[in-house]
């Protein structure tokens, strides 16, 4: 990194950026980061206050809060401490928000998106993204698209939105709601909620006392461990209460049952 005090911070800022490296080091840095031409002013109707270019760039931000825009391309982002607000734009992301309650957008593109420490706000929006809540008790929207959510640890509330999801719910008593699409949720510990949506949806719920729902369309659903209660909903579904005194629910349709206590 150039060193030459003469130099200003907004000039030193520039030729990082042409390097496709932009990273603000301090709280006087950070005020002096200029808008590239073209840019947006606001991310989420927050005024950006880091700003990426149009190629891969590689951003961290301070231990402040941040408002981070990534741009186009395919970008590295972390927010490092703080509650930042951070948009991904175009391009396949990988965004960290790393400490902090932040909120993170993936924008278009097959993104990576990580709330790690802290109650996040995770959007994958369009695309075939990968969400990982990490600790804490996190939201979780997929958006459109195929995508890959993982809750972790923590009391999550997961969306997966329109498209075929595949949804681990994780550690801790979640609320899952899979949307349209024929989702794949699985629920772990704790005593989860878990809401199919509309699709041909497979549901298990794990260890705990889960209510698992299937509602439209012909849904698969297994009970496993734990005294669950689950309810197919319209379509012609086949419910498994597995071990445990279970209670099943066929609903509208031609049902199957097993191991379902009256």
């Amino acid at each position: 990194m150039l060193k030459n005090k003469t130099l200003s911070a907004k000039i030193v800022i520039s030729l990082i950026t042409l390097a496709g490296f932009i990273g603000i080091q301090s709280a006087s840095a950070t005020q002096t980061n200029h808008k590239p031409w073209g840019a947006p002013t606001y991310c989420k109707g927050k005024i950006i206050t880091i700003w990426g270019s149009s190629s891969a760039d590689y951003i961290n931000g301070t231990n402040g809060r941040d408002v981070i825009w990534a741009g186009a391309g395919n970008d590295v982002v972390n927010g490092r401490g703080g509650n930042d607000v951070i948009c991904g734009g175009r391009g396949r992301d990988t965004i960290h928000g790393n400490g902090g309650r932040d909120i993170i957008w993936g924008g278009s593109g097959n993104d990576s998106l990580y709330g790690d420490q802290g109650e996040d706000k995770l959007f994958g929006n369009r695309g075939a993204d990968r969400l990982y809540g990490g600790n804490g008790h996190d939201a979780l929207y997929g958006g459109s698209g195929n995508d890959n959510i993982q809750g972790n640890r923590g009391r999550d509330s997961i969306y997966g939105g329109s498209g075929h999801d595949t949804i681990d719910a994780g550690a801790g008593s979640d609320r899952v709601y899979g949307g349209n699409g024929n989702d794949v949720i699985k629920g772990q510990g704790g005593a989860d909620r878990i809401y199919g949506g509309n699709g041909n949806d497979r549901i298990s719920g794990n260890n705990g006392y889960d209510k698992l729902y299937g509602g439209n369309g012909r849904d698969t659903i297994n009970g496993n461990r734990g005294r669950d209660k689950l309810y197919g909903g319209n379509g012609n579904d086949k419910l498994n209460g597995g071990s445990g005194s279970d209670s099943c629910l066929g609903g509208g349709g031609y049902d199957s049952l097993a191991n379902c206590n009256p």
